[in-house]
């Protein structure tokens, strides 16, 4: 592991082959005054050459992590639990075959109710990933086209060469 000193070192040594930010800029076809042409063309170029800038979403959790997070409710274990008591005192009552039959049936019916919570879940957490993309987008102040030129453009839409003005 790298401390800081050895860190920055080996980065100010990757600067110096670079040939510092003259030469940087140069190789990305900017301009340290003036950024990029900025047009259609040259921003398709860019985004072809470099990559795009892509918002990171969330993955929505799979169903049967949905299904093993509701099934850890304490709800559902207390009325399983609750089922299987029930089940083994009511043999004494009705007898093993009906008082079997009838926990059977409670810890089915809490197997469909926390798989439908499940998947009304995941529903949700995939909804809310769709929703969480339409947020607005923060903006950054890059310099574009000419001497001072300056306009306000999405994170998601910087490119290789932009000047960005950070304050």
């Amino acid at each position: 592991m790298f401390d800081s000193g050895a860190l920055k070192e080996i980065r100010l040594t990757k600067l110096r082959e670079l040939g510092y930010a003259q030469n940087i800029l140069v190789g990305i076809n900017s301009e340290a005054t003036t950024g990029i042409v900025g047009d259609r063309g040259d921003l398709l170029r860019r985004k072809a050459v470099y990559g795009e800038n892509v918002k990171p979403l969330p993955t929505p959790s799979k169903i049967w992590e949905s299904f093993k997070q509701e099934a850890k409710n304490l709800l559902w274990v207390i009325i399983g639990a609750t089922a299987i008591i029930g089940g083994f005192c009511a043999i004494y009552a009705e007898g093993f075959k009906a008082a079997m039959l009838e926990a059977i049936f409670l810890l089915m019916f809490a197997f469909m109710m926390i798989l439908l919570n499940s998947l009304v879940d995941y529903c949700k957490d995939k909804k809310f990933i769709q929703l969480r993309s339409l947020l607005i987008d923060d903006y950054i102040t890059v310099t574009r086209g000419k001497f001072g030129a300056t306009e306000q453009i999405s994170v998601w839409e910087v490119v290789v060469g932009d000047i960005l003005t950070v304050s």
